[in-house]
């Protein structure tokens, strides 16, 4: 299974450490290093699942368990996208993307729905909230590199400017 996430991602099978490998989406890898990314999810197995595939990419990935976190998490720190859970205890993920919603500060900021729920009238529902995006679980990791490619802007610090910085820093 590791493997094939791997491959999917354009990785050498068994290691973590080589996410900026080109190959099949080597670019939209070298795009997504370093981005800052908010999980909000309530399940432990899908947090881990979904953290893991994000890291793969060299994502950051900052977890929240309900809407609540959430909403404290983003008032504290940029993130260049959201991956929202939508049935989560506390306050769940319509909720809290309703209220980022309501505050024009977020009103680019990328919130991608996750979700068991396949119905397109719950997509139509995340959609009129306000979400860009609208991704069902089980996470399929080519639909999740796409919506990624699709909405994380560029980040600052490629993962060849990381290892300059890196060695730069080394040497002095």
């Amino acid at each position: 299974l590791f493997d094939a996430i791997a491959n999917a991602f354009g990785l050498k099978a068994g290691s973590l450490t080589q996410s900026t490998d080109r190959g099949p989406g080597g670019e939209v890898l070298a795009r997504l290093w370093g981005a800052q990314v908010l999980l909000v999810e309530d399940n432990a197995f899908n947090q881990q699942v979904a953290a893991e595939l994000l890291a793969m990419a060299g994502v950051e990935v900052t977890l929240a368990r309900n809407g609540q976190e959430a909403l404290e998490s983003v008032t504290r720190h940029r993130f260049d996208a959201v991956l929202m859970d939508l049935q989560m205890p506390v306050m769940d993920g319509y909720e809290a993307t309703r209220r980022r919603r309501e505050d024009p500060a977020f009103a680019a900021l990328p919130i991608l729905a996750m979700t068991a729920h396949a119905m397109s009238q719950e997509r139509g529902r995340c959609m009129a909230l306000g979400m860009n995006d609208y991704l069902t679980k089980p996470v399929r990791v080519g639909e999740l590199k796409a919506a990624l490619e699709r909405w994380v802007p560029a980040p600052a610090r490629s993962p060849a400017a990381a290892e300059s910085s890196d060695r730069d820093t080394n040497l002095q």
